[in-house]
């Protein structure tokens, strides 16, 4: 729906305009060497040495009321990124449905197929009508969809049927477990914390639940292909990276 691109480019805009933190922590390090008047100031970034950062300075303000005024952004940036997180999660179920009856109706080739959907949640009686199970959990993080398999079965239709190819599949490394996936949202990289934060999930449901350390691997959906007569949840990978997360549900 429009309300959710608009709120997933508005939390896109808001993960992308992280440096309010940075700023604000160079400033106050650094306080000794800026004074009043400067509309910008240029200092070296310790967390990346060699690396100069360039900050936009209010004139009128000392370097501490400068900071200040960055942390408060970051502060609004964090409880913003939370509100559109909560948005969206809420309108997730209702989307992920109506998905769902759009690749029944584009693969459908007979009109029994098509009477099958039906958009209400109740029929003429007002009992409420049995929902399809869906092969996988879902929810969110910075914006993104993260789907985990249920169980092998639901491995292979979560990888098969309910993916795209530029979505980005997680393993366990060498391990059953469930198939997890980051849903590819379109002229996005997949940020390095939202990586992370699947690959510790894909630990958690595999047999290294225990470990304190996993190894998971990590590639576009596209390398990963199921050959006939491999049992269920097996798959081939073609092309992979390695992550060692924590396994954390």
């Amino acid at each position: 729906s429009d309300h959710i691109e608009k709120s997933n480019n508005r939390l896109s805009q808001l993960n992308s305009e992280n440096q309010f933190q940075l700023y604000a922590d160079l400033l106050m390090a650094n306080l000794h060497q800026i004074s009043m008047g400067l509309e910008k100031i240029d200092l070296e970034n310790f967390y990346h040495p060699g690396q100069m950062v360039s900050i936009r300075l209010n004139p009128l303000l000392t370097a501490q009321k400068n900071a200040e005024v960055y942390y408060r952004k970051s502060k609004n940036r964090e409880i913003e990124i939370k509100r559109l997180d909560q948005i969206l999660e809420s309108k997730l179920p209702e989307l992920a449905k109506l998905q769902e009856e759009l690749s029944t109706i584009r693969s459908a080739t007979e009109w029994s197929q098509l009477s099958s959907i039906n958009t209400k949640e109740t029929d003429a009686s007002g009992l409420k009508i049995p929902q399809k199970r869906l092969p996988y959990q879902e929810f969110l993080f910075m914006g993104y969809r993260i789907l985990i398999g249920k169980n092998a079965v639901d491995n292979d239709e979560l990888t098969l049927k309910y993916s795209f190819k530029e979505d980005l599949w997680l393993h366990a490394k060498d391990v059953s477990g469930s198939h997890v996936l980051i849903k590819f949202k379109a002229g996005q990289n997949y940020p390095k914390p939202v990586i992370e934060r699947a690959a510790q999930i894909a630990a958690y449901h595999s047999k290294r639940k225990g470990e304190q350390l996993c190894p998971v691997s990590f590639t576009p959906k596209k390398y990963v292909r199921k050959r006939k007569g491999d049992p269920a949840g097996a798959v081939v990978v073609e092309r992979e990276e390695v992550i060692l997360v924590e396994p954390k549900a």
